[in-house]
């Protein structure tokens, strides 16, 4: 396997970039202490072909692959639109865009996400897919879906699925406030209808889910934003009862959900407002109160043209108020200040934040851009203290080079420096450097130049 691995890391660097006469792309990063990574990226006409190889010091080598194309797409990939809202009815805001995203597999180009191999296979374009969705250590989905596409102001969009049921995560509650997963395979169905006119746009959609030995489910969810460009008001409503089990099919705990956000801008400034409460249903034992939360945020956002740049100051802060069932009440304020400047040669900028559970902070830096944008350095500082522990700074610093088809990152520098009295505890430097190829046709890769 080690062997495996090392060929294909000396194959992404020698062979992607001249493998297809269009554009291609390997970046190779290697960071202390750990990770030795090459990722390589190579169209394929309207399909895209993406290799990732990385390796730990002390672990195994991880290979994987993805393939994002009109008609198929494989590797890892992550629900959208009905599906990403059948997975998690109640975890949506006022704003979300899961009500804008067509419904299938989205291809995870960052491999950041559960790993596992998943395909979508689009039979007609907008109309019709099947897929299979397999994250790693979970059930895999099969289904397909159906729609109209966004031709006109209507659009339909529905899915169906089965899969066998996920298993869920140990609490540590005495008493289970939902019931656990049901054995035998789990059906889910959803459609959405979405309008679209001019100052106006609402979708609404509902699903149910079926299982062998468990009762029905269901969820709703209805997104609305109303205004032109980047003024106006969202809105959004959804619930979902206690037996709905979630794609995949683990157990949800069932609620109610619904927010507001308010939003106003114009030439130099920006204002947000978002209000977003929701609420548990009763569990096998109810207690005096329903378990809430609400969520209250603002920002304000504004800037002063100046000569070759500008000026700009946010002012942030959010409150988040959890009541429990026994009616005990948890708040979490936080905040932040920030200024900085803004030009074609120079950004810098200055943050101060607050978290009542995890701290103050203060962060400074600044970044330069070289002649023509071939390169560029900054830098960061940031002192952070939470109670009585002891402050920690941290610092870190880039450069950046780059010259035709390639360009150099490097960055370094001290995590969690702790300051106590007599000197300094402990801290963790770090370092990574990063080399990206571009190829385009008829260029010569960087790396071969004579």
């Amino acid at each position: 396997m080690k062997l495996l691995g090392v060929c294909a890391l000396a194959l992404c660097c020698w062979a992607c970039p001249a493998a297809v006469p269009a554009a291609a792309e390997v970046v190779t990063r290697l960071e202390w202490p750990g990770i030795l990574s090459v990722r390589c990226s190579i169209p394929l006409g309207a399909t895209q072909l993406q290799l990732l190889c990385d390796t730990e010091p002390a672990g195994p080598i991880r290979l994987a692959a993805g393939l994002d194309g009109p008609v198929v797409r494989a590797g890892p990939l992550a629900a959208a639109g009905l599906l990403r809202e059948a997975a998690g009815p109640l975890g949506f805001s006022p704003g979300t865009g899961v009500s804008g995203e067509a419904t299938g597999l989205r291809f995870d180009g960052s491999f950041a996400g559960p790993e596992g191999f998943s395909v979508q296979l689009t039979v007609i374009p907008e109309a019709f897919a099947l897929f299979w969705l397999h994250p790693e250590g979970e059930p895999g989905v099969l289904g397909c879906t159906i729609g109209t596409g966004r031709r006109g102001p209507v659009a339909l969009e529905a899915m169906a699925s089965v899969c066998d049921p996920g298993a869920d995560a140990p609490g540590e509650e005495w008493i289970s406030d939902c019931a656990p997963s049901p054995s035998g395979r789990v059906l889910h169905g959803a459609s959405r209808i979405g309008v679209s006119l001019p100052g106006l746009s609402a979708t609404v959609s509902g699903g149910l889910s079926a299982a062998e030995r468990a009762p029905p489910g269901w969820y709703v969810l209805g997104a609305a934003a109303i205004g032109r460009g980047d003024s106006g008001i969202d809105l959004l409503a959804a619930g979902a009862s206690s037996s709905y089990l979630l794609l995949g099919g683990k157990s949800g705990s069932g609620g109610l959900r619904a927010g507001v956000r308010l939003r106003l801008s114009g030439p130099l400034a920006r204002i947000r407002a978002r209000y977003v409460m929701s609420v548990g249903l009763p569990g096998f034992v109810p207690g005096p109160f329903l378990a809430a939360e609400e969520e209250l945020a603002f920002t304000l956002e504004r800037r002063w043209p100046a000569r070759g740049g500008t000026w700009k100051a946010a002012l942030s802060a959010s409150n988040r108020l959890e009541t429990g069932q026994g009616g005990t009440t948890v708040d979490d304020p936080s905040g932040s200040l920030s200024a900085g400047w803004d030009s074609a040669r120079l950004q810098a900028g200055a943050t101060a934040d607050f978290d009542r559970d995890e701290g103050a902070g203060v962060e400074v830096s600044v970044s330069a851009a070289g002649v023509g944008g071939r390169g560029g350095a900054g830098g960061e500082v940031r002192c952070a203290w939470s109670g009585r522990d002891p402050a920690t700074l941290s610092l870190s610093g880039h450069a950046r080079f780059a010259r035709d088809a390639w360009e150099v990152l490097l960055r370094a520098g001290v995590r969690d420096v702790r300051l106590i009295s007599g000197g300094i505890g402990d801290c963790g430097p770090w370092g990574s450097v990063e080399w990206r190829v571009t190829e385009r046709a008829g260029s010569v890769p960087a790396g071969r130049a004579r």
